[in-house]
């Protein structure tokens, strides 16, 4: 009676519940019929949905980007620039929602980069519409990193020379064979 009375969601639907997944095809009295993303149907008793978290997608108001762009260490200096222009960017940007928060910070030194959260929120819930906004605004992001003379950081290792140490002639300390 529960999913009838307060209606959680409906035929069409995408939702998801102890890790069941798929879009609502008809619901039952004793059970609901989901169409999985394979294309498999999935009959779940109704039973499950009064006990679990209901997670319906479909009826959210925006779709989250958030990112991390790694930087390398050599353009420290030019982080404070990089993250104003691409706040500006998004604050400016039409498919972005400005009403919702918008974050863009160095925010983490990682072994090899130095880290930018990007996190905001575009006007559209369309998974193939925000998959396409989403890689305008990384495109735009990478056009902001190289005008500013900066590039993305990739994982590596520096392997320093150690001092010459009493009696030992340090060349020898890097000898790989």
């Amino acid at each position: 009676f529960m999913l009838f009375f307060n209606r959680p969601f409906k035929e069409g639907d995408w939702i998801s519940t102890s890790g069941l997944e798929g879009t609502v095809e008809s619901i039952g009295w004793y059970h609901t019929r989901l169409r999985t993303f394979d294309r498999r149907p999935l009959y779940i008793p109704n039973a499950v949905f009064a006990t679990s978290p209901i997670e319906n997608p479909g009826q959210m108001y925006n779709r989250r980007i958030k990112a991390s762009i790694s930087l390398r260490y050599e353009d420290l200096p030019r982080v404070g620039a990089i993250t104003l222009q691409i706040r500006e960017m998004l604050e400016q940007h039409p498919n972005i929602d400005e009403n919702q928060i918008i974050l863009v910070n160095f925010n983490e030194w990682d072994a090899s980069s130095i880290n930018i959260m990007v996190y905001c929120f575009t006007r559209t819930t369309n998974w193939k519409l925000w998959l396409d906004q989403q890689q305008e605004i990384f495109l735009k992001i990478a056009d902001i990193v190289r005008v500013a003379n900066a590039d993305f950081a990739f994982p590596s290792t520096t392997l320093y020379q150690a001092p010459n140490t009493k009696g030992n002639d340090s060349s020898n300390l890097l000898n790989f064979h």
